[in-house]
């Protein structure tokens, strides 16, 4: 019963939100606005800041920007689109730039089990040795992203510069669906008895034939691997994470619907995260400073199917112990990207031509009134970043409805920056080798 009036809430919630920007958008459609034009060009030039990137490190009145508002955060949040090469490189930029604002924990959209795999390789033999492990056809695309070498890259940087090192990197998400025969093989590594390693045998034979073994209804054998575990703490909190990504993968099954497993995957991430963070606190006396890179639809605060994102549930948590937090959302407006879950492509792979978080985008023309939501319209270097403070327009909604279309309204009062990036480059998939 809680837990139906607690989404029949949020959907009036929602449609409440909904109606009032229509009533404005007709109110000011009848001549209500005292804005016009020029005064949201000017809004937006006087919160655009000039950043550079030379493929390595970010400078410019932007970076200290930047640097400024995480030195007042104890989160810091970038909401990405996925698939391309200079958004994890300028992630990594970022983050080094904030370890001189003692952030030192980065928070990635990766499995919690995962981290501890990426971290142990990368502590041995860096970002080469973390390579030659992904391309090994054991073990290809065995962690969510890091089969990019942008992204792997970007993990390379984080435990190289934070002097947390290898214990740099929080996984949240799920285990994802390939890394199966990893985490097999570190469970027989921990298996002392002759019926657990024949169960592994066993499921190590099924996952020769079926590369989507994880994906599939063995929710009886890893609930039996637990049993055969009882006494051992890092197996037990292995076969839980894989027996909650077993659940979340039950959608293709047809056993819950998409918007069911969503639902348990975005709430996993929160408990990872809480756990993280209570661990943390026992072990350093202090609280964290969190930097994170998480798809757009998950930082972005707001509302998903009636469920709160990863990024509203961060915003929340962050209130309710009198921190802060500040989330940009880095975009791609023009070049190619990877497909990913974020795009609707059959097959979901590829090279696709980029759209920005506004749709097509034509730097070139000079906005009118319907298109002056599109911001990176007020940049005339077509080949530069775009950065822009959204909260002081976020004071002024009322005024600039004339402006302002529902896809602006929710970056606005998502987002606490915007950072585009033109002429982007499609991300670089590890090869298997034979």
């Amino acid at each position: 019963m809680k837990k139906n009036s607690t989404f029949h809430c949020l959907i009036k919630t929602s449609l409440i939100i909904n109606f009032l920007f229509f009533v404005l958008s007709v109110n000011f459609a009848n001549g209500q606005s005292t804005f016009n034009a020029n005064a949201f060009d000017s809004i937006v030039k006087a919160n655009t800041y000039p950043i550079q990137f030379n493929g390595k490190d970010i400078s410019g009145q932007g970076s200290q920007w930047l640097i400024n508002e995480a030195s007042k955060s104890n989160y810091f949040l970038v909401g990405e689109r996925h698939g391309t090469a200079n958004i994890p490189n300028i992630s990594g930029a970022i983050f080094s730039k904030l370890t001189e604002v003692d952030y030192h924990l980065a928070a990635l959209e990766i499995g919690r089990q995962a981290s501890i795999e990426v971290q142990e390789i990368l502590k041995n033999g860096g970002y080469d040795s973390l390579k030659t492990f992904l391309e090994n056809p054991k073990y290809f695309q065995a962690i969510a992203f890091l089969d990019w070498k942008e992204e792997s890259l970007l993990a390379s940087r984080i435990v190289s510069e934070s002097k947390l090192k290898e214990k740099a990197i929080w996984g949240l998400d799920q285990e994802f669906l390939f890394g199966f025969k990893m985490y097999l093989e570190r469970l027989r590594k921990l298996a002392t008895t002759d019926t657990q390693k024949n169960l592994l045998s066993k499921l190590d034979l099924q996952l020769e034939e079926n590369r989507f073994l994880m994906g599939s209804p063995i929710k009886n054998d890893l609930t039996e691997l637990k049993s055969l575990f009882v006494d051992n703490n890092d197996a037990l909190s292995l076969l839980d994470a894989l027996l909650i990504s077993n659940k979340i993968y039950g959608r293709f099954r047809g056993e819950i619907t998409r918007v069911e497993s969503n639902a348990i995957r975005e709430n996993l991430m929160k408990q990872n995260l809480v756990h993280l963070i209570s661990n943390y606190e026992k072990q350093q006396g202090i609280s964290p400073k969190v930097f994170f890179k998480f798809g757009g639809f998950h930082s972005a605060p707001s509302l998903s199917n009636g469920m709160s994102t990863l990024g509203t549930f961060i915003e929340e948590w962050a209130i309710s112990r009198n921190e802060t937090a500040f989330n940009i959302y880095i975009d791609a407006v023009s070049g190619q990207t990877l497909a990913s879950g974020q795009d609707n492509v059959e097959g979901g792979k590829g090279t696709i031509q980029v759209m920005s978080y506004f749709g097509s985008i034509d730097p070139d023309k000079s906005p009118d009134d319907k298109s002056r939501h599109v911001f990176i319209n007020q940049l005339k270097n077509t080949n530069g970043l775009f950065l822009i403070d959204l909260r002081p327009l976020r004071k002024h909604l009322y005024e600039l409805s004339p402006f302002l279309n529902s896809k602006a309204v929710q970056l606005i009062t998502g987002f606490d920056a915007y950072l585009a990036i033109p002429n982007v480059s499609p991300g670089t998939p590890f090869q298997k080798n034979n």
